[in-house]
């Protein structure tokens, strides 16, 4: 299981901006399950090193430790939601809110 404390060092998101465009998927009992076990990339190769902590999903470079996507989830349909997000500002930047969305949708 992948915490806070198992990472390491991180750096919490800078300049956080809420996202907009949240995505509509539910995910079921069983996935957020799943998702709360968290994932840490095994290489340099994998970008990404996941947790969760009450709600939230953190979404956190593997390779620098830097904070880049929070998502709340909440209760919804018989699954659970993304309620709110926040991405940092350099992160919004680079992207369109069209693609902002997706990350509700990535697996």
């Amino acid at each position: 299981m992948v915490t806070r404390v198992s990472r390491g060092k991180l750096f919490p998101v800078a300049a956080p901006v809420p996202l907009a465009l949240l995505p509509a998927r539910v995910w079921s009992k069983e996935q957020r399950e799943r998702t709360r076990r968290g994932y840490r990339a095994g290489d340099m190769d994998e970008k990404w090193d996941v947790f969760i902590e009450d709600r939230v999903a953190f979404l956190y470079r593997s390779w620098t430790g830097n904070g880049i996507f929070e998502a709340a989830f909440s209760p919804a349909g018989g699954g659970w939601r993304i309620s709110a997000a926040v991405a940092g500002a350099e992160r919004m930047r680079k992207v369109s809110a069209e693609f902002s969305r997706l990350f509700g949708v990535m697996r």
